[in-house]
């Protein structure tokens, strides 16, 4: 009985200490060692420009997909590596509730990445791209479909057109 009484009053003092989570180690340092790129670096978002990040939803949140819309350009991390694009530039309206869809065809890598979603709320640091997916169309027609959290934002708050090409 007493190892029992000991067991529980660790429980109930356990319950009651204030967890400090556990640092933990960076991404890319896991993949750098097994030569796999697990997620993009920071970015920058020069002044007046604006861009669209996205992470994996699942924890840890691995930065995967980095738009600048103002240079047209993306950045995904699939299969280990990063690809770089060139995009058309995409409009679109930010109303919350509205739909969201992002179109990248890499056909040197004969993929077409794709993310959907829905406008979410305006916060301070920018619009959320809410309930999106991130979808990797491969040459044999299957697709590849990961949950991930998105924002759109612009380092001066108003969106910048895209710069002719």
């Amino acid at each position: 009985m007493r190892p029992s009484v000991i067991v529980l009053a660790g429980l109930v003092l356990a319950g009651c200490a204030t967890a400090v989570p556990a640092p933990q180690a960076p991404v890319r340092a896991a993949s750098q060692e097994s030569g796999r790129i697990d997620a993009l670096p920071p970015q920058s978002l020069p002044d007046g420009e604006c861009g669209l990040f996205f992470w994996t939803s699942a924890s840890p949140h691995r930065f995967i997909v980095y738009e600048n819309e103002s240079r047209r350009a993306v950045k995904l991390v699939h299969d280990g590596e990063i690809i770089e694009l060139g995009v058309v530039a995409q409009t679109v309206d930010m109303i919350v509730g509205d739909s969201f869809e992002r179109l990248y065809p890499a056909p040197s890598h004969n993929l077409v990445f794709s993310v959907t979603g829905t406008i979410g709320e305006r916060t301070r640091s920018g619009t959320r791209i809410e309930r999106a997916l991130l979808r990797v169309e491969q040459p044999s027609g299957a697709e590849i479909v990961q949950p991930v959290l998105g924002l759109r934002t612009c380092r001066t708050g108003s969106p910048v057109a895209p710069s002719p090409r």
